[in-house]
């Protein structure tokens, strides 16, 4: 059944359902990007010998509700710091996640730079450089989706998947 749209609101209320069901997609395909990252991060190391894995770092990445402000709808894609839980002494969450990030492994103790691991001074206000050879967790799929243009695209096939033809 045609609708009739007659003004602005309208036309929001007529697309607002198409935009939620793009946003969720384009969410999920950010977040598999991420989910990539965050494997081949766990693939370049094995504490088998050191610490059981808990896989919690892998599996921290999430996505939020729509949510509307004003005439805005957004979506987080992130990590979620709060949902790790590590049991070895001296563990921190954000510390992991930060050296995660400079491609460091094993990133919560990062005062042992005779074995190549780099300070938390120096790592503490990372703005994405690299200072491991690992996998940077976040600046690159960051990279590869607003860099690389792979955001726009993932929208506008989503945007043509559900009816709506973005040039």
């Amino acid at each position: 059944m045609a609708k009739t749209i007659k003004n602005m609101s309208d036309l929001s209320k007529a697309l607002e359902p198409k935009i939620n069901k793009i946003l969720d997609a384009v969410a999920e395909d950010v977040k598999a990007e991420i989910d990539t990252a965050l494997n081949d991060y766990y693939d370049e190391y094995d504490p088998v010998y050191y610490t059981p894995r808990t896989d919690q770092l892998r599996n921290c990445c999430k996505i939020s509700g729509i949510k509307q402000n004003g005439g805005k709808l957004n979506i987080e894609i992130y990590l979620d710091v709060d949902s790790l839980h590590y049991s070895t002494n001296g563990a921190d969450p954000y510390k992991t996640v930060v050296a995660a990030n400079a491609g460091l492994h094993g990133g919560w103790d990062v005062d042992n730079t005779s074995s190549g691991q780099v300070s938390w001074s120096a790592i503490s206000s990372n703005s994405g450089e690299a200072y491991g050879a690992g996998t940077q967790i976040w600046e690159e799929p960051m990279r590869e989706l607003f860099d690389n243009g792979k955001l726009i695209a993932l929208f506008k096939k989503h945007a043509k998947a559900h009816g709506l033809n973005i040039k």
